[in-house]
């Protein structure tokens, strides 16, 4: 009866303990369930913020699937591009090489940490991750080309020909390539190779700019002059735009005395888009130099940037410099006005105009752009007195005043230009019938500039034709 009591008892708490041992087991694998649900739930949630745009959001969310799973590779690769887009590069190289670590076959992960090396200029890693994905598919021009690029940084030279040529084998004859396979040969110091694989790309693209450009480059190199100017004049009939080859065509003939050809690409080259207008303007005015008689070609060329900049202040300003020493001084105050018109920050422009217009006695218009250049410089005084000059001249004696008296207030250590301002001023009274004040403005003017015969003159003159004292007018 005891042993089937122990039989029993034994039998009680073995059938106790295993129904225990499966609950645990049955519990542990609810919440792993469980954690995978979340972990699931938590994933695609993060795959909507993505889309949406949400980066923080969805950073949040993957982080939260690391808290539950840290061996989920596509988490690691998702908040590697989310970290990337906000520039966060380097946790962006952690993610995706901890990505990696878990899927090393995964031939994306491996891409994006040859492209991280490759950023970071660690071309070595770089160049081991690009082996391995030409390894997985040797057929992908992408990686090919990107391991082609480390053997160069790594200046493994004749290895990345090998690989150009079979990314060649896989997309034809390139002419990138050929330029890039031509300065290869030339760090390896194989001129001859250099040189015929540029020939080898123009039988397929005898036409390619940058065929021919790395073509000239490497006869001027060499000195050898007339296949270089033949590789130019094949260059600007493929590429008439190409300034830099015309200014080069330009200063061979120039060196050969063949000037009108010369000229010819000189012009062409200003037509371009891509030459600078300060460039330009630079060639310009070396031509014409310290020439007292104008240079017609660099005439020409002033023209032609007006024509191609129309609304550059700098184009109307050189060629109104060129115009007024021709003598043609309408045309060149009108392109001088036009020049203000695109940039009126100019005060020697404006300066020129105003001078300009008091020479031909437009007092009309002088007394306008003056008034105007006066609100852009406040703090000139020439300005002031040739305002208060054109006020006087059309009768506007108390506009004369006005400026005349603030711009006088200016002029601190120049005695002649303040009595002009108080022979201005005198004026101005004279005009006004103010006789006291004009005669006292006027003795200030020439006790400040006694040796002025101009001041004494036009005293003399206003005196006598207000007729206050013809005696004094005639002393």
């Amino acid at each position: 009866m005891i042993k089937s009591f122990f039989y029993i008892a034994f039998l009680i708490v073995f059938t106790f303990s295993c129904g225990t041992a499966k609950e645990v087991a049955k519990e542990e694998s609810i919440e792993t369930r469980k954690a995978n649900q979340k972990h699931i739930s938590l994933f695609h949630e993060g795959v909507r913020q993505k889309l949406k745009g949400n980066t923080d959001g969805a950073i949040e969310k993957f982080e939260a699937c690391l808290a539950i799973k840290q061996d989920d590779d596509a988490v690691y690769f998702a908040l590697s591009e989310l970290e990337y887009t906000r520039k966060n590069y380097n946790l962006s190289a952690e993610y995706i090489k901890k990505a990696y670590e878990i899927d090393p076959n995964n031939s994306r992960y491996i891409q994006d940490v040859a492209y991280q090396y490759y950023e970071k200029k660690d071309y070595e890693n770089a160049s081991l991750y690009f082996s391995k994905l030409v390894e997985i598919d040797p057929h992908k021009v992408e990686w090919v080309y990107g391991y082609a690029q480390t053997l160069v940084q790594n200046g493994e030279y004749k290895k990345a020909i090998e690989t150009l040529d079979q990314m060649e084998s896989l997309i034809g004859k390139n002419a990138q390539l050929s330029v890039e396979k031509y300065h290869l040969y030339r760090k390896l110091k194989k001129p001859e190779l250099a040189l015929n694989e540029l020939d080898e790309g123009r039988k397929v693209f005898p036409d390619d700019a940058q065929l021919i450009g790395t073509m000239v480059d490497y006869y001027i190199e060499n000195n050898e002059e007339d296949e270089a100017v033949e590789m130019l004049e094949n260059l600007v009939r493929v590429s008439p735009e190409n300034h830099s080859a015309q200014l080069a065509l330009a200063d061979f003939y120039f060196a050969k005395k063949q000037e009108e050809l010369g000229f010819q690409h000189l012009k062409l080259a200003f037509q371009s888009e891509s030459m600078e207008l300060d460039d330009k303007m630079k060639i310009v005015i070396d031509l014409s130099g310290e020439k007292e008689v104008v240079d017609e070609n660099a005439f020409d060329l002033a023209k032609e940037m007006v024509i191609l900049y129309p609304e550059e202040a700098k184009a109307h300003s050189i060629y109104a410099d060129f115009l007024l020493q021709k003598g043609e001084e309408d045309e060149a105050l009108k392109e001088y006005k036009k020049a203000i018109e695109f940039d009126d920050a100019q005060f020697p422009i404006w300066n020129q105009v105003l001078m300009m217009e008091y020479k031909a006695g437009d007092f009309e218009a002088l007394y306008k752009d003056s008034k105007e250049c006066l609100t852009l410089f406040p703090s000139i005084s020439s300005v002031y007195l040739l305002n208060g000059v054109s006020a006087n001249r059309i009768k506007k004696y108390e506009d004369a005043i006005d400026v005349l008296s603030s711009g006088k207030e200016l002029v601190m250590k120049d005695p002649r230009l303040k009595a002009e301002f108080y022979g201005q001023l005198g004026d101005s009274y004279f005009g006004l019938n103010e006789i006291k004040l004009a005669k006292e403005s006027y003795q200030k003017a020439m006790n400040l500039d006694p040796g002025s015969g101009l001041l004494v003159n036009n005293y003399a003159f206003q005196v006598a034709k207000s007729e206050v004292n013809i005696d004094q007018a005639k002393k």
